[in-house]
């Protein structure tokens, strides 16, 4: 493509879209096994802590009761449960422990962890690509020694 269709339909997508800045999902996730047993609430969650994130800022997301009031969420209970299940099934990573007054901090793992912001440490190091702790470890690695030889017909 041309640079000039590029800017072109660039412009036509902004167009068609919502203003504003946008999140991008990737369709692997969505498509995934692991994306479709999650339950109601930590979707809900996700897309509550994907309203926070920022490009290059992944790693600073915070599913504080006080952010999360102001989301629609109405208990303490079912907010720490869904936080516990997405933490759990790795589609969040805790990237700053929390503490007195101090909210714990998380990124995505199907997206890299950013570089620290400054005066905003957090209490791990950045990573080039994305985790991915939410796969599961079988879809990582195929088994090579339990695939069945293919079957061959006797004609």
């Amino acid at each position: 493509m041309s640079r000039r269709t590029n800017k072109s339909a660039l412009r036509q997508a902004k167009q068609g879209r919502e203003p504003g800045s946008f999140f991008a999902l990737p369709k692997c996730v969505l498509e995934s096994d692991e994306f479709a047993t999650l339950s109601p609430f930590a979707v809900k969650l996700m897309m509550d802590m994907a309203a926070q994130h920022h490009m290059g800022r992944n790693g600073y997301l915070s599913a504080s009761w006080t952010l999360m009031q102001k989301r629609g969420w109405r208990s303490k209970d079912t907010l720490a449960k869904a936080l516990n299940e997405l933490e759990t099934e790795g589609w969040v990573v805790r990237t700053r422990q929390g503490g007195r007054r101090i909210c714990n901090l998380f990124g995505f793992s199907f997206f890299r962890i950013d570089d620290h912001v400054p005066g905003k440490p957090l209490d791990i190091k950045p990573t080039v690509g994305p985790l991915g702790y939410w796969r599961k470890q079988a879809a990582l690695i195929p088994d090579k020694k339990s695939r069945a030889p293919p079957h061959v017909a006797n004609d």
